[in-house]
């Protein structure tokens, strides 16, 4: 078995050189590395070239700029495996990746598509927010409300990828979703492997702070997810129009949080995201649902180290509140706001290196303390301990 890894990159020269070095570190050795310079203007070949002088595996080609849709595409053509790897040129995998995955496929014969779990990781190196969606065989049902994992956990069957289109170019964010979800309404088993083996560069100028760019094109993909799509050649019986259209809203309004997030964390105003969804109403949202979503979002766009978290919440305080109590007014789920806002500082918290963050928040003035007691839900040993640690250090 044999991989064809496809990197497309565009004035990437600050970057390419770490994935370019994640590859070379696999344990697993049958690989080819094709890398798509689509139109760069930086030294990014000059760097790709050290890289295909050390080892013969690495292989470069030039195109004007069509778009990371357009490059993808271009590698699918040029790729002398059977089996794909997407990995963009600011991110990475680890070193058992290749290794791990194509075993899984090696055990199971029947298997077109495997994928792993993955983690950001910050600008000072740590690993935040491990992510693995722990689901596998049919799939579609996941993949009509979110994406379920990001593009470089996949190895796929070059054949299967060709057979649905490759990457639709009409497409500037969101394309990866858009070619798994038709994948998997065709029923085909997804394979999982239950470890963290890709890291996602967090970073303040990557594309995916584009929140306005991500929600017009992922709310394209979830409407299809809800409806016939006629460029799939055969979908599975069950699903030839798509999945039924009462949860569709509550899947736009989760992926309007994370787009909120990174317009936030870029301390921009979200509030004209809701522009999109103003005529649909949905009023039981969860506000720890909301807050875990804008919180891991806000803190991905921003891309500092964890020590300086609190800080990016002190600066953009003011559009979460804004943007919080918008989205309450639209979508009229009473208490959204204060709820949100309570849980966000409980995450803020704790995920804090500081300690002496804990003494910049007002526990009694703004409710968060009765808050968390309401959160916890656990035993009253551990609510007396809660007490006894505020007493200790605010009474």
């Amino acid at each position: 078995m044999k991989v064809s890894v496809i990197i497309p990159a565009y004035n990437a020269a600050g970057t390419i050189a770490d994935t370019l070095q994640s590859l070379l570190d696999q344990t697993f050795t049958e690989w080819e590395a094709i890398i798509v310079d689509d139109g760069s203007t930086d030294d990014t070949s000059v760097i790709v070239n050290k890289f295909i002088e050390k080892d013969s595996r690495f292989r470069i080609i030039k195109q004007t700029n069509q778009g990371l849709s357009g490059a993808r595409n271009s590698g699918i053509t040029h790729a002398r495996y059977n089996w794909l790897l997407f990995l963009d040129a600011d991110d990475w995998i680890f070193p058992q990746h290749l290794n791990r995955l194509t075993s899984a496929l090696k055990v199971d014969p029947g298997l077109k598509v495997v994928y792993c779990g993955w983690t950001y990781v910050t600008p000072d190196g740590e690993h935040v927010f491990p992510r693995f969606a722990n689901l596998e065989g049919d799939l579609f049902v996941a993949f009509a409300q979110y994406c379920v994992s990001v593009v470089h956990t996949f190895i796929i069957s070059r054949s299967l990828v060709e057979l649905h289109g490759c990457f639709e170019n009409s497409h500037r964010s969101c394309e990866d979703w858009d070619l798994f979800q038709r994948i998997a309404r065709t029923g085909i088993r997804f394979g999982a492997v239950n470890e963290i083996l890709a890291g996602y560069r967090m970073r303040p100028d990557s594309l995916s702070r584009n929140g306005h760019q991500l929600l017009v094109d992922g709310i394209k993909v979830l409407n299809r997810g809800h409806g016939p799509d006629l460029r799939v050649p055969y979908s599975h019986p069950v699903y030839p129009n798509g999945l039924p259209r009462d949860k569709l809203t509550k899947n736009k309004y989760d992926l309007l949080y994370a787009c909120a997030g990174y317009l936030i964390g870029g301390e921009k105003d979200a509030r004209s995201l809701l522009e999109m969804l103003k005529d649909e109403r949905c009023p039981d949202l969860n506000a720890n649902e909301v807050a875990s979503c804008l919180f891991t979002h806000t803190i991905v766009s921003a891309a500092r180290p964890r020590s300086e978290w609190y800080r990016v919440w002190s600066r953009c305080e003011y559009q979460l509140k804004t943007f919080l109590e918008a989205l309450e007014m639209q979508t009229g789920t009473a208490g959204l706001t204060r709820r949100a806002t309570l849980y966000v500082k409980h995450l803020i918290l704790k995920h804090a290196t500081d300690p002496s963050l804990y003494r910049r928040f007002d526990y009694f003035k703004d409710g968060l303390f009765f808050g968390m007691l309401k959160l916890l839900h656990k035993s009253h040993r551990t609510i007396r301990q809660l007490v006894h640690f505020c007493r200790k250090h605010y009474v």
